[in-house]
């Protein structure tokens, strides 16, 4: 019976052991920011929630043509991302307006308005705090 046991306890072991190898050994899956802003995941971006905080006036959109009319969105996990308008023929958003994702990287802040679309964030919410240690009862043999 004893040997049975201690059979299983190495088993365990050199299964712990291969995986905490294995995960040591895989290449982290990091994500960084480039210049472009297009490095980060869109997925990471919240749907709803945004609101117009800044409105950067006219000016030159990287990739674009010409000078457009840009704002800055802000959401209140942190997020700052700047925009420029769609639609000329329709009023700028003004600060303070609420809006929502309505693709990977335009927004909608009602019918009457331009839509907007991201060219580039600014700012990502701060990293989250590391879990707390808990203590979890063990069993003490007396």
């Amino acid at each position: 019976m004893v040997k049975k046991a201690s059979l299983a306890w190495i088993a365990g072991f050199f299964i712990a052991l291969t995986l905490l190898v294995f995960s040591l050994t895989r290449a982290p899956q990091a994500v960084t920011a480039s210049s472009s802003s297009r490095a980060l995941s869109q997925e990471t971006l919240p749907l709803h929630g945004w609101t117009v905080c800044v409105d950067l006036g006219v000016g030159p959109v990287p990739g674009q043509s010409g000078n457009l009319q840009r704002v800055r969105m802000c959401h209140g996990d942190g997020w700052q991302v700047d925009t420029f308008c769609l639609e000329p023929a329709k009023p700028v958003p003004q600060v303070g307006v609420m809006c929502s994702m309505v693709s990977s990287t335009d927004f909608w802040c009602g019918d009457e308005v331009q839509q907007l679309r991201e060219y580039q964030i600014q700012q990502t919410p701060p990293p989250a705090p590391p879990p707390t240690a808990t203590p979890s009862p063990t069993s003490t043999t007396t």
